[in-house]
């Protein structure tokens, strides 16, 4: 009865009758708001990027010029530290892109490949119980197809459940903890780069007023390193601290605990049985 079962649910997985109950599994486990949620955080990251890209670029011209006013103190001394925060800071986003990047081809590669990983998972299950009935002397043979079936389930169970389960949570905890303060320093560094470093327009000035605008804009940016440097440095420390946060340790937690917590119960039961 069991094997009669198992083929028609292999049948069925390969001809796409399962896509109502895959559905269901994605709209339980969120797999499709997880992908909405991706694409969105990607777009938003690449934001990010660009502002500290444009802040970065700033800063390097900065850093090989000289004020040429006063005592003719080099620009490069005072932003040197701050560029290297920037730089920190650049590479961190540039991170936590790519690691989004690899979550939406993950999300897209179980969309994929569900139905036919459930068919796979089915048939090894299917060859274990016949192999059990024709072949009950070959020990060695029934182990194998039995540890083969364990481990296709597992990877069944962490495609469909584990994995979405692990970003929606990390979502959650992203949004509780680290999306507050990460949308005001990321706020704060537009700001900074809008009016220190603002999108270069074609108009018809004169080599020297230009020149004069440069040093101006110079002078107010060393200006401003100066007097609120740590205040800019813990923008950039929250940005680098929300999204290593939320691209890697809470997704990572979540999924460690989704596989932990599920073998501590049954370990505990089965324990608790014996016990009984």
């Amino acid at each position: 009865m069991i094997t009669i079962i198992l083929i028609i649910a292999i049948i069925c997985s390969g001809l796409d009758y399962t896509s109502k109950g895959l559905e269901f599994i994605h709209n339980k486990f969120q797999i499709k708001s997880n992908q909405t949620y991706v694409d969105e955080s990607l777009q938003k990251s690449l934001v990010t990027f660009g502002v500290i890209s444009a802040i970065k670029i700033g800063l390097a011209i900065i850093e090989g010029s000289e004020l040429g006013v006063g005592l003719g103190i080099e620009a490069g001394d005072i932003v040197q530290s701050t560029y290297d925060y920037v730089n920190f800071a650049w590479k961190a986003v540039l991170l936590s892109c790519a690691v989004l990047l690899c979550t939406k081809y993950i999300l897209l590669t179980i969309s994929y490949i569900d139905q036919w990983l459930i068919a796979l998972t089915l048939f090894s299950v299917l060859i274990l119980l016949i192999s059990r009935w024709l072949f009950v002397r070959k020990r060695f043979l029934i182990h194998l197809l039995k540890d083969i079936s364990n481990y296709l389930i597992f990877i069944s169970l962490a495609v469909l459940i584990i994995i979405p389960a692990s970003i929606s949570g990390g979502r959650f905890l992203s949004s509780k903890i680290t999306e507050p303060s990460v949308e005001e320093a990321e706020k704060n560094l537009s700001v900074f780069r809008k009016a220190y470093f603002p999108d270069i327009k074609e108009e018809n000035k004169s080599i020297w007023s230009e020149v004069k605008r440069i040093k101006t804009r110079i002078s107010q940016v060393i200006n401003f390193l100066t007097n609120k440097t740590s205040e800019f440095i813990l923008w950039l420390l929250k940005i680098v601290a929300a999204y290593f946060f939320d691209t890697i340790i809470f997704p990572l937690l979540m999924l460690l605990f989704l596989i932990w917590f599920p073998k501590m119960i049954m370990k505990n039961f089965f324990r608790y049985r014996n016990f009984r």
